[in-house]
């Protein structure tokens, strides 16, 4: 009896997705699906680009990274980097964002800015820095600057390079509590109808 209660148990959790993967994808760019542009436009995508430039590149003539495709210069074409922010409001929760920096390759570091959730991290690259995934977890109660957004310091035509931005949520743990107690109740319930039977 233990042991059918145990199996239905597992079953059920392995079938919800608990104790896997079960973050759910809320954003993500690979900026891929974009013409390149140099300086690019107000906004694209899932995208605004306020206060100055960021480029689209990766084709010709500048691809520091061939095998990579698109990404973002966070310092644009007009000497005042553009502040990349998402068109996507996030609502209050717990958020993993994981994105790809590299330094600009063209002789100087570069400090980038992220905000998400009204929190703030620097970044500061090498120029010769290839991509490398940087990732935060942020948990919020209100949805209050929940843009997620990045920033290259300076402004000198030359930033920091962006790629593959995914944003997932996480559920809250009282989630998990629910689901428990859910499945020890039908747990609990088979386990009465199989003595009753």
């Amino acid at each position: 009896m233990k042991v059918l209660s145990s199996m239905i148990l597992a079953a059920s959790i392995n079938a919800i997705g608990i104790g896997s993967a079960s973050a759910a994808v809320v954003f993500s760019d690979d900026f891929e699906s974009y013409s390149a542009a140099i300086p690019s436009a107000s906004s694209f995508g899932g995208w605004n680009v306020t206060g100055g430039t960021v480029d689209i590149i990766g084709d010709t003539p500048y691809d520091f990274f061939p095998s990579n495709g698109k990404y973002i210069d966070l310092d644009g074409s007009n000497s005042s980097p553009g502040l990349l922010s998402t068109n996507a409001i996030f609502a209050a929760g717990t958020y993993v964002i994981k994105f790809d920096l590299a330094g600009s390759q063209r002789g100087d570091s570069n400090t980038v800015t992220v905000n998400f959730g009204g929190q703030s991290w620097q970044y500061t690259l090498a120029s010769t820095a290839v991509f490398q995934q940087f990732s935060q977890t942020v948990s919020f109660l209100s949805p209050t600057n929940t843009a997620l957004s990045f920033q290259n310091g300076g402004g000198d035509n030359i930033g920091a390079l962006l790629d593959n931005v995914l944003v997932t949520s996480v559920p809250e743990p009282s989630t998990y509590g629910m689901i428990f107690g859910g499945l020890i109740m039908v747990a609990g319930m088979v386990a009465r109808k199989s003595r009753n039977a």
